[in-house]
This record gives C-alpha cells, sequence and structure tokens, in this order.
C-alpha cells in the first residue's frame, strides 16, 4: 500500500469555519462504531448532502471524528482536480472518489472506505463470498482509482468491493447500511477462517 502524503488535488475554501447540521452529528455517532477498522488516519466516510456531499476531513481518525472533521464539499471539478468547500479542514484525499460514485450511482446515499487488515490479507476468501476486486491497483487519491472503483461498483451485487492492495470500499442508502456491511464481510470471513483450521 502506498505511503499517505496528504492531498492531490486543489482545495478553495468557500467559507473557512465548520458547518452546522444535524447530518453531522448522525455521521459522528456513525464514526464511534469504527473504531476497530481505523487505525490513526486510514480510512474515510461520507454522506449525500445538499448539492454535494459530507466527508471526513483529510489525516482525522476515522473511530474519533469530531465536528471540526466534516467538511461539506458543495462541488468538485474533476476537468481541474479542484473541491469547493466549506468547512476549517481539507477534505478526504479520497474526495473524488466519493464525488464520483455520488454523481454516477444516484441512490447511493452514503460511502465509507476502510483499510481492514483482515480483509486485505484473506483475498482469497473475500473474492469466494462474491466481493469483487478492481482488476487495476492505481494510486490513493486519484481520478483513475475513482474511475476504477466506480467501473467495480457497477459489477458488485452488494455494494461492498476491494480496491486492490488499498482497502474497502462500501456503499448503501444511508449510513448504518454501510455499516452493517462492513461488519458483515467481517463476520463472515471470520467464520470461514474458523471454518479452515
Amino acid at each position: 500500500m502506498e505511503e499517505y502524503r496528504g492531498i492531490k488535488f486543489r482545495v478553495i475554501f468557500l467559507e473557512h469555519k465548520p458547518i452546522s447540521s444535524k447530518k453531522i452529528m448522525e455521521m459522528l455517532k456513525a464514526s464511534r462504531s469504527l473504531q476497530e477498522f481505523s487505525r490513526g488516519n486510514e480510512g474515510n466516510i461520507s454522506l449525500r448532502f445538499q448539492e454535494g456531499m459530507l466527508i471526513s476531513a483529510a489525516g482525522s481518525n476515522l473511530g474519533k471524528l469530531g465536528k471540526e472533521d466534516i467538511v461539506y464539499v458543495k462541488n468538485y471539478d474533476m476537468l481541474h482536480n479542484t473541491a469547493y468547500i466549506y468547512g476549517k479542514k481539507e477534505p478526504s484525499s479520497e474526495t473524488p472518489m466519493h464525488w464520483l460514485i455520488y454523481k454516477e450511482m444516484k441512490n447511493v446515499g452514503a460511502i465509507l472506505h476502510i483499510h481492514d487488515s483482515l480483509v486485505l490479507e484473506n483475498e482469497k476468501i473475500i473474492l469466494k463470498l462474491g466481493i469483487k476486486m478492481t482488476e487495476k491497483e492505481y494510486s490513493y487519491g486519484t481520478i483513475s482509482l475513482a474511475k476504477e472503483a466506480l467501473r467495480t461498483l457497477m459489477k458488485s451485487e452488494n455494494g461492498y468491493i476491494i480496491l486492490r492492495n488499498h482497502g474497502s470500499l462500501i456503499v448503501g442508502k444511508n449510513l448504518s447500511e454501510v455499516i452493517d456491511k462492513a461488519f458483515s464481510v467481517r463476520g463472515k470471513l471470520r467464520e470461514n477462517l474458523l471454518a479452515e483450521k
């Protein structure tokens, strides 16, 4: 997995202060349930919101998000690789991927990206469970990765895919659904690992 070196797109702050919404509290509550999936500043979570999306900030700890760790991305211009945001921090490095998925998959209301080592270390079992994996490996935070993730999601029946040598990407109607999928896949994986012993 590539070493994290920050975001790879331009950020324009439309307003440089935290935003206020009940949806932020929903995201903070959801993030608390993800502590076992988060190691330091890995992973990100987002929610479709108004004209754009709410997303965790770059470098934030997914399992311990605070109000200032949620950013409103009003627009992301793929042509110029620029995010237009409200918030105090830069949005997640995976903003291009989240944005493209919301743009192309209108039924998606929430996205979760985690680096679950248990899943990555047991690729063969994961594939047997019917989970799709991206064909190619791309650098994090790039439009190429976003497009590859979208292609793979379009083939997925359960909204859970593996980004090759990177992590899991989970989409659903809401935060509860994506979190349930994360725990469900991990549970099925553990069952299979126990059965192999």
